[in-house]
């Protein structure tokens, strides 16, 4: 698809400047020429190619649907107050396309027998490296660098009764911030077991197999509706639809939609996506 030489003026301004920043943009890290002078590549500011962002950025700027979406779109997130609502949209929109994890490939028995066995390997673990004497304390194995942070922050540690910063000696010195009874390795792989156990899967229902729109199209409607219900209150299943047959080409129908959302299993969703 070839880009328009001028966008429609319903397209929102921030999704705008996206697009001229990808078209004009190159994949490297850094972005050393350009319009926009030097700068950050495509691939270090949204995290995929060149060849992956532009067909979606040219749909959502071009495809006549999409005026109706974005004016939705926009009316939406005004009301419910989300500043940068646009470039927030977009970062989520590339998320639900493209990155996939072996979860998304589960249905929920599935997933609840993976995590379940997940979570028994975390407890194996600890207790195996206990055992035969092969633990370690966290401290041991972070890196000088990873210190950094800790030891910044010693100037909140004012509270400690008889500290003060004039005391201090050796700054760089990580003991003297950081607790003389680090937790070892076992430890942490026990409370990652213990938190992981209490957010075991239920069974939700799902569709037992891609159906006859792949699974691109349920990853992708099952990952919108989680975007748009953490920022809208709701699964906004019509405008996911739209937004399925923009950029999938595929044309389920609202109801389709409508039930793969509704029977999605949102545990690892959640996991992944965050406001």
């Amino acid at each position: 698809m070839k880009p328009a030489p001028k966008l429609q003026e319903w397209v929102p301004e921030a999704i705008a400047t996206h697009y001229q920043r990808i078209l004009d943009g190159v994949d490297g890290e850094i972005w050393r020429s350009g319009p926009y002078g030097g700068g950050c590549g495509l691939l270090f500011e949204y995290g995929y190619p060149k060849s992956q962002l532009v067909p979606v950025i040219t749909k959502l700027c071009t495809a006549p649907e999409m005026e109706a979406v974005w004016r939705r779109l926009g009316k939406a997130f005004t009301e419910k107050s989300i500043p940068s609502w646009e470039t927030q949209f977009f970062y989520r929109l590339l998320w639900a396309l493209f990155a996939r994890s072996p979860w998304d490939y589960l249905t929920p028995k599935t997933r609840k027998k993976k995590h379940l066995k997940i979570v028994e390997a975390l407890t194996r673990l600890a207790t195996t490296l206990r055992e035969y004497d092969m633990d370690s304390t966290t401290w041991d194995l972070m890196k000088p660098e990873e210190f950094e942070g800790a030891i910044e922050r010693h100037y909140y540690t004012g509270f400690t009764q008889g500290y003060s910063e004039s005391d201090i000696v050796g700054h760089d010195e990580p003991g003297l911030f950081l607790c003389q009874n680090p937790p070892f390795v076992s430890d942490l792989l026990e409370r990652l077991a213990q938190a992981q156990s209490e957010q075991c899967p239920n069974n939700t229902a799902v569709a037992e197999s891609k159906g006859q729109h792949g699974w691109d199209y349920i990853i992708f409607v099952r990952r919108m509706g989680t975007v748009f219900t953490a920022f809208l209150g709701g699964h906004r299943h019509e405008t996911v639809d739209t937004l399925a047959r923009v950029l999938l080409g595929v044309n389920p129908g609202d109801t389709t939609t409508r039930r793969n959302i509704e029977k999605s299993p949102y545990d690892k969703e959640r996991t992944f996506f965050s406001e």
